[in-house]
């Protein structure tokens, strides 16, 4: 049994890292090499601070955002790239969310996806109809499910930001509401009210967030009912 486990966790990482493979191939060399003031973009993202007050100087995201929409295609290479067999295990469902969290704060990749994530929000915020935006949204999706809860949470930030252009992404989202994660469950609800789909799906997810032990997640998706059925 343990034997047949193994198999199937090495499996499951050998699709996980072909699909982000896929992705990743699927942006052109120019946007990998793109420099922003002499330096790679990576080396920038790099310097992203995740932690800091709305009002806190940010000068690497700073940076980036004011290079607009150029920088996604490298923003999303970065999003999806290479990851080691132990960062795909970590989203395998039977793993526990502690040993998850204690893995994506160590692993340098993963944090490197979420700030990329972080910073594709904001450029998104900013350019919603921008054609690289629209063209980040299957990377933004496929990053929900990231082993990293910061890496989830950030890229669901990001596809609220997108708003209505982001309503490929609804699917993966609705099931984003049901993440065993609190906050990527009120991000997630919070995206599906800002791209103001009420189809039944939607509707249907709302119902059930608005019914979530956490109140964040609740409020949040009775608010989100609120908009999309008034």
């Amino acid at each position: 049994m343990k034997k047949r486990c193994t198999v199937f966790i090495l499996l499951l990482c050998g699709a996980l890292a072909g699909s982000a493979w896929f992705l990743t191939h699927s942006v052109s060399a120019h946007a990998q090499e793109l420099l922003i003031q002499g330096r790679p973009v990576a080396d920038w993202v790099n310097e992203v601070d995740l932690g800091g007050f709305p009002s806190q100087k940010n000068a690497a995201q700073d940076v980036l955002v004011s290079s607009g929409p150029q920088v996604l295609p490298a923003l999303c290479h970065l999003l999806v790239g290479h990851e080691s067999v132990k960062d795909l295990a970590m989203r395998i469902p039977v793993v526990p969310a502690d040993v998850k969290n204690l893995h994506a704060s160590t692993s340098q990749t993963l944090l490197l996806k979420a700030k990329a994530a972080s910073v594709i929000g904001v450029i998104a915020y900013r350019n919603p109809t921008a054609p690289e935006v629209r063209a980040s949204i299957p990377f933004l999706t496929t990053a929900l499910r990231s082993g990293s809860r910061e890496v989830r949470f950030r890229s669901a930030q990001a596809l609220g930001a997108v708003g209505k252009g982001a309503s490929n992404a609804i699917p993966r989202l609705v099931s984003s509401t049901r993440d065993e994660d609190s906050g990527v469950r009120m991000c997630s609800v919070e995206a599906l009210g800002r791209i103001g789909t009420a189809s039944p799906l939607v509707l249907q997810a709302l119902t059930k967030a608005s019914a979530d032990t956490n109140s964040d997640v609740s409020m949040t998706a009775k608010l989100a009912m609120k908009a999309l059925t008034r």
